[in-house]
């Protein structure tokens, strides 16, 4: 059921209601990019060069933000 907000508390709620909505969607963002990153490097490591296996070895994932 909603919660009753009078106007002295309003800023305070919308505040908090957006600080919730924005943790959650910044945590669905990461985790679509680290999916992604992991599909992107399986794929590059699919299709490198193996003469030697060094370039196919030595793809990475780093994190540049959190």
């Amino acid at each position: 059921m909603a919660e009753k907000v009078t106007a002295a508390d309003f800023a305070s709620s919308l505040s908090a209601v957006l600080q919730y909505y924005d943790t959650a969607l910044q945590e669905q963002i990461q985790k679509a990019v680290d999916d992604e990153a992991k599909l992107l490097k399986n794929d590059i490591i699919a299709t490198s060069p193996d003469r030697t296996g060094k370039k196919k070895k030595g793809w990475r994932l780093t994190k540049k933000y959190e």
